[in-house]
């Protein structure tokens, strides 16, 4: 029972961690909290329902296309029409703007694919197999490979490539970065690319574990409470609390009461932050003055 748990919170839990990950990377090259990312979730979940199940494609090609339109989004809507003629606006209008564009979204959703919940199906087997003492289905395995993975990939990313390396020198200090030849829109514009496509990733990945429908964006909620948990603008610190707040979140379901899991994923995070108010892997931020 205790493991069956734990597994199914770390498997919710890599999904929080994804869309979690696409947060930070936006904040962190433009200082802009994206209050849409339910949203781009909730559209990767019907670009892959409309491809793989209403026009018949296979899986590959409707997820690569699924997350190709997902970039789209995220550099004409997002980056193009959004954040970029508003960069030197205050954040609260940026919010407001992001708001609304949620609110658009959901909205063209509701037109053209109706407000009825659709099931997704995965095309992996939700057959437990046994490892050990663990159960653990082939969807779910999967949820978990490919999280860690792109996470490697995105670790390495970071590291060894040249625009992978200018986010991290903007995400530090924007106007240094610019000073020493970086493109910072170049920079914003690659944040909400791979950020739209990590929310899609996490909604095709939460579609067949739920039903699909326009309000199912509202779960991006519990991937901004893991940022907050892991430490605002740290990669990794997303990643952690995207995890464990998906295995508390399980524990609190199974060995209290399951209307309770939000209130203890909030008393957990209070409790967290009373004791390092910068989350669990955040730093302080330190300003010369």
């Amino acid at each position: 029972m205790l493991s069956s748990v734990i597994v199914n919170g770390i498997v919710v839990g890599c999904i929080y961690a994804l869309v979690a990950v696409g947060f930070t990377m936006i904040y962190n090259a433009t200082e802009t909290v994206n209050f849409a990312v339910g949203e781009s979730l909730m559209v990767g979940a019907y670009l892959l329902l409309t491809f793989n199940k209403f026009l018949g494609w296979s899986y590959p090609l409707a997820l690569l296309t699924t997350l190709a339109i997902a970039g789209l989004i995220g550099f004409v809507v997002f980056d193009r029409l959004i954040s970029r003629p508003l960069m030197t606006a205050s954040l609260l209008s940026r919010v407001i703007a992001l708001l609304g564009l949620a609110s658009v979204m959901k909205g063209t959703v509701r037109l053209i694919w109706g407000a009825d919940a659709i099931h997704m199906s995965s095309p992996f087997s939700t057959k437990p197999i046994l490892i050990g003492p663990v159960e653990i289905s082939q969807q779910e395995m999967a949820i978990v490979i490919v999280t860690f993975s792109v996470i490697g990939l995105l670790y390495l990313f970071f590291q060894h490539t040249k625009i992978g390396m200018a986010m991290r020198a903007t995400s530090q200090n924007r106007r240094a970065a610019s000073l020493m030849g970086i493109s910072v829109t170049g920079v914003f514009a690659a944040a909400w690319i791979i950020g739209t496509m990590l929310s899609a990733l996490g909604g095709v990945f939460l579609g067949p574990l739920l039903l699909v429908d326009p309000d199912m964006g509202s779960i991006a909620f519990k991937s901004f409470t893991a940022v907050v948990l892991g430490g605002f603008g740290s990669l990794p610190g997303a990643v952690v609390g995207g995890i464990l707040l998906g295995v508390v979140e399980n524990l609190a379901g199974g060995y209290i009461r399951s209307d309770l899991q939000i209130a203890v994923t909030f008393i957990l995070l209070i409790a967290v932050l009373a004791i390092k108010p910068t989350g669990l892997l955040g730093k302080p931020l330190a300003k010369r003055v």
